[in-house]
């Protein structure tokens, strides 16, 4: 095993690796783990938790993350609704290899069982097999050309493939991890400079406090910044380019493992586009009726409780994109986020772009708000730089959007609601009372 684990300034690898995993396996083994359990965890950011993951991989049993700010009461219900057993990290003598061996070690055994975002209604469990997280970090590997000496650096929850997905490329990659507990800018810059990260994920919400934080030129050590979960805004990658910080965009969805659509580190990329990169190798993305359909070996094998996705077939996301002459992939937003304002729609992810772009905005988040002669109208959350007025900000988005299209109530911001996975949380926005600028 080529991989390697830091976290804390403590290293785990090779020999010292394999035997960790083993009394692991050993300890699950006592417990009386057989083929057919599924086990929970909470999927907390530390060594032990992260050394049982790797174990329940390696020996094919498996698993369901469970979010650690979810509350207990929610980490029951998922549990019950799978019939998953709780475990906690232990360990005991090796193993028996007749036990290692009594799992299944076919590709399309389930790996993992991970909630999707939630980002329309409840969330689903997506069942992830072996042989689709291999394929998933295969082609993100062929994208990225993974150097010998890259380190990746897992910040992000790992109770969602964000996450999860960083542990399995530098599993079937062999290459390092490198893990802390959350999101901290000055950490971050820090492992960056003192533990040779090369590589980082992160959503766009983490860009400007990162940003911010980087006075010393950090962010440009990187091999590459890969930015997901969400639309980049532009102000954010005009101001990576103007830094020089490797910023990647990509697209991706618990269903497909996450990356489906990557920009390639090391090309030039305009940051007036607004462009996701290329399919993966294997990857296959198409438009029908404006949503984004994908297929590949990375596809989820179904949803928990569902009958299995047949072989072969494309997945219809709720997402809505276009593919331009270059075959790059442009994300407009979901389908089900669509305000409907006197019987005209509005995709917000569009108005976001156009109130991104003007001067001085770190982020906006559009969304619908109930409105009794119209139905509903558009209203935004704004983060905006010192000095900037909300009224010079509309004066510049009404040049590019239709009248019905601008947002009629605007509040100011220090940072957007996000969700647990970090991505823009529009159904809690709009719960909450606008406070104007």
């Amino acid at each position: 095993m080529g991989l390697s684990l830091t976290l804390s300034g403590r290293t785990l690898a090779g020999q010292e690796l394999t035997a960790k995993l083993r009394r692991i396996q050993g300890a699950l083994a006592r417990a009386g783990v057989e083929p057919g359990d599924v086990l929970a965890f909470v999927a907390s950011i530390e060594q032990p938790t992260l050394l049982l993951t790797l174990a329940l991989l390696d020996a094919r049993i498996p698993f369901l993350p469970l979010h650690p700010r979810a509350s207990a009461a929610e980490q029951a219900e998922l549990c019950a609704r799978v019939g998953a057993r709780r475990v906690s990290p232990a360990e005991a003598d090796h193993p028996p290899q007749a036990w290692l061996a009594s799992f299944d070690h076919s590709p399309e055994a389930t790996a993992a069982l991970v909630a999707t975002s939630g980002s329309s209604g409840e969330p689903k469990l997506c069942v992830l097999s072996h042989g689709a997280l291999r394929a998933s970090a295969r082609a993100s590997a062929e994208n990225l050309g993974f150097l010998p000496g890259d380190r990746w650096l897992l910040c992000l929850p790992f109770a969602h493939v964000g996450g999860l997905s960083i542990l399995t490329r530098c599993l079937f990659a062999g290459r390092g991890l490198v893990a802390h507990p959350g999101f901290e800018p000055p950490a971050v810059l820090d492992l960056i400079e003192h533990q040779a990260v090369s590589l980082v994920s992160a959503v766009p919400s983490m860009l400007g406090p990162l940003f911010d934080a980087d006075r010393r030129g950090v962010l440009r050590r990187l091999r590459a910044l890969l930015v997901g979960g969400a639309l980049c805004p532009v102000d954010l990658r005009r101001e990576a380019a103007r830094r020089a910080i490797p910023l990647v965009t990509t697209y991706g969805l618990t269903e497909t493992c996450s990356q489906v659509a990557t920009q390639r580190p090391g090309a030039l990329h305009d940051p007036e586009s607004l462009d996701s990169g290329h399919p993966l190798p294997g990857a296959e993305v198409r438009i029908r009726g404006g949503c984004i359909e994908v297929r590949g070996p990375m596809l989820a094998s179904g949803y928990f409780g569902e009958a299995p996705w047949p072989a072969g077939r494309f997945f219809r996301t709720s997402d809505l994109g276009e593919l331009d002459a270059e075959g790059r992939l442009i994300v407009h937003g979901r389908a089900d986020d669509v305000v409907i304002t006197g019987g005209e729609n509005v995709h917000p992810a569009s108005v976001e772009r156009v109130l991104s772009a003007q001067p001085g905005v770190r982020d906006a988040l559009v969304f619908g708000v109930p409105d009794a002669r119209l139905g509903q109208v558009v209203a935004a959350l704004l983060v905006l730089e010192p000095g900037v007025s909300v009224s010079a900000v509309l004066t510049g988005a009404r040049l590019a959007l239709a009248g019905f299209a601008m947002p009629r109530r605007v509040a100011c911001v220090a940072a957007l609601p996000t969700t647990a996975v970090g991505k823009p949380d529009r159904r809690r926005a709009a719960q909450e009372p606008l406070s104007p600028c």
